[in-house]
């Protein structure tokens, strides 16, 4: 197995708090006071890719511990319902850990959570938890995954 797979996807995140800082007036100069504008709302992003690297390298016997590092990046983003006009996109990370490095230990689907940061930066970071991944096979015979595998969940926080 290659140590990077891709990761076709999409997403839909919901939009949570979001801070936007603008001076205002104030009797002293050098003491700015910060508002807070909260936005609710949704991003729905259409172009979603990955990687997955495996540390140490897969093996048809296994024999050592595994470490998945994933990277989502997800693009082709819009808001919906939010007073937020523009995300450009969201890069996501996560890290699955394994007793074995045996490709066949890919096949056993188990929660993944993904931490995603936003640009612009004043779009709070989300938490996407999925209760489990599956595996399939893309347009140009390619090996990869879903997420969430069918009949599993998504929910997103922040």
């Amino acid at each position: 197995m290659s140590k990077s797979r891709q990761l076709r996807s999409s997403l839909l995140l919901a939009l949570g708090p979001v801070a936007v800082l603008a001076g205002a007036c104030s009797s002293s100069p050098t003491t700015p006071v910060a508002t807070v504008v909260v936005a609710r709302g949704g991003v729905t992003c259409h172009n979603i890719t990955g990687s997955l690297t495996f540390s140490p390298s897969l093996t048809t016997k296994g024999g050592a511990a595994e470490t998945t590092s994933i990277t989502v990046n997800a693009a082709g983003c819009g808001t919906s319902g939010s007073n937020v006009s523009r995300v450009i996109k969201g890069v996501g990370t996560a890290t699955l850990t394994s007793t074995s490095n045996s490709c066949a230990g890919l096949l056993n689907s188990r929660p993944l959570t993904i931490d995603i940061a936003w640009t612009p930066a004043t779009v709070h970071p989300s938490i996407v938890t999925f209760t489990g991944y599956g595996g399939a096979s893309g347009p140009s015979g390619g090996e990869g995954f879903t997420l969430p595998k069918s009949g599993a969940t998504a929910k997103v926080t922040g």
